[in-house]
């Protein structure tokens, strides 16, 4: 079972053009534009997808998770987490399932461990970078051929 959150902004990429590139051009000024950006409005969004015992594919519903006005900037917190995970993750919830997540802060707080453990969810160990994702950082330029 693998959960994630994302940030939703109000007027956020209305105006976003897709390139494609290689990694080492992605700073070219010729294919870069700077914007302003200043944030408006925004929400976090929390789901879940899994595979169940036959291999069908499932979703949760997606959680708009609250701010936490009790933290020093009135943003997200563990205690934010905590509450998604109580109305998203719980009602879907198997024993013996592992749930994954990624090393957000807010999922490795003390606390947000100590819900896991209380509530018997088995939460895989991810690394902090995915390898995966990690390794297209690192692809060779190709070589010039010498005319």
């Amino acid at each position: 079972m693998f959960s994630d959150e994302c940030s939703v902004e109000v007027g956020c990429g209305r105006d976003k053009q897709w390139a494609f590139m290689y990694p080492w051009e992605k700073y070219d000024h010729d294919k870069t534009e700077e914007k302003q950006k200043a944030h408006g409005l925004r929400q976090m969004v929390w789901g879940a997808i899994w595979l169940d015992s036959r291999g069908r594919p499932h979703r949760s519903e997606l959680v708009i998770m609250p701010r936490d006005f009790e933290s020093e900037k009135h943003d997200y917190s563990g205690n934010s987490y905590i509450k998604a995970l109580e109305e998203g993750l719980l009602p879907y919830y198997q024993p013996g399932v592992r749930f994954q997540q990624d090393n957000a802060r807010i999922h490795e707080a003390r606390h947000v461990k100590r819900w896991f453990e209380d509530h018997g969810i088995l939460v895989m160990k991810w690394p902090r970078y995915s390898p995966d994702l990690t390794q297209l950082s690192t692809v060779a330029r190709p070589q010039k051929t010498p005319s």
